[in-house]
């Protein structure tokens, strides 16, 4: 008779007890030991090949949605297993056919991306994770999000958010003009001179927000173009801060553009007004704005599952001219939530 127990640190092989009788080879044993393999994950990623290395979407307008194939190729001997799919937020989506990847089998996946609201690079990740693999394989997921024109401000000295330059690209290489920066005249800070300069397809301007107290500070920084789709861009202004109470609903959008409207021409919206406690909204008591230049209408509003869609027509003054900015007041449940609207009018070129 004979027990044995043999255990190999690291490579973790471990022999079971056995029981032989006397004369009887292992061979004749193989039925009674249990036999197990348990190595220890490795530290590198696994071996997938991405194509592209980079889920790059380029140039996007806010809110849009992008998918992109992504090919994955298992460059190594053994088939992998993947155990897990994750993102680093809701607006990242994957759709892998199959969680088996065989050696050198291009296996095609689907990746979306949902564009924020807001102008600027995005970076999103999409992590894979294998078995017997520590560490997992990440693939970035990367757009630019402009209306048009890629908008991108640095403040200079860091750590403060009054002064700075604002740099804008137009995405299709045509020139445009600067009209406005927040509601004065541009100033340029690459030498450009309107006066004498024709218009150029990108500019820098100067951002001075100095002279103004921070209890007047602007939630955006407005700038207005004759770009053909980018009339109004809006950059939200960094340490203004933002009302933080408890609130039984609140609306999806922090501001609306109505782009570039004709004298006296209307624009319906749909905005969601977001449920955070009870049941969703069914009434409205009052909806205001605070510019007597611009009339908001509600058209009607459906309960859906994210939430109750609420449609409104914005109408501004014929006479009005430039830019439109207002503030919309919503007021449902004896709760009141605001947003803001900007919108370019111009006359019909005829």
């Amino acid at each position: 008779m004979w027990n044995g127990l043999i255990g190999a640190i690291g490579s973790a092989v471990i022999l079971a007890a056995a029981t032989a009788g006397p004369g009887v080879g292992m061979a004749a044993a193989q039925s009674g030991p249990t036999y197990e393999v348990r190595r220890p994950p490795q530290s590198s990623p696994p071996p997938i090949e991405v194509i592209p290395e980079e889920v790059a979407f380029g140039d996007v307008m806010p809110e849009s949605h992008s998918t992109m194939a992504v090919t994955l190729v298992n460059t190594g001997p053994d088939p992998l297993k993947i155990t897990d799919i994750r993102t680093s937020c809701n607006c990242t989506t994957t759709d892998l056919p199959t969680r088996l990847l065989m050696p050198n089998e291009p296996v095609t996946m689907q990746a979306s991306l949902a564009a924020d609201k807001f102008m600027g690079k995005m970076r999103r990740n999409i992590v894979i994770f294998c078995e017997g693999y520590a560490q997992p394989r990440q693939i970035y997921v990367t757009c630019w999000v402009n209306y048009g024109v890629r908008t991108i401000v640095r403040y200079e000295p860091e750590g403060q958010y009054r002064i700075g330059e604002m740099s804008l690209e137009a995405v299709d290489g045509e020139p445009f003009t600067v009209l406005a920066a927040n509601g004065e005249r541009p100033v340029f800070a690459d030498g450009f001179d309107p006066a004498r300069d024709d218009p150029r397809a990108a500019y820098t301007l100067k951002v001075d927000l100095s002279g103004i107290a921070e209890s007047d500070l602007p939630k955006w920084y407005l700038v207005e173009t004759d770009h053909r789709t980018a009339p109004v861009i809006d950059v939200r202004v960094m340490g203004v801060e933002q009302e933080r109470t408890r609130r039984p609903w609140q609306v999806s959008h922090e501001r609306v553009l109505l782009w570039r409207l004709a004298p006296g021409a209307s624009e319906d919206v749909t905005l969601t007004l977001q449920n955070l406690l009870g049941s969703p909204l069914d009434v409205i008591e009052d909806i205001s704005c605070d510019n007597p230049d611009v009339e908001v209408e509600l058209l009607g509003m459906m309960v859906a599952a994210e939430g109750t869609k609420v449609r409104l027509r914005v109408t501004p003054s014929s006479d009005l001219r430039g830019l439109v900015q207002a503030r919309v007041s919503i007021t449902a449940r004896k709760h009141t939530e605001t947003f803001d609207m900007f919108g370019q009018v111009t006359p019909v070129r005829e």
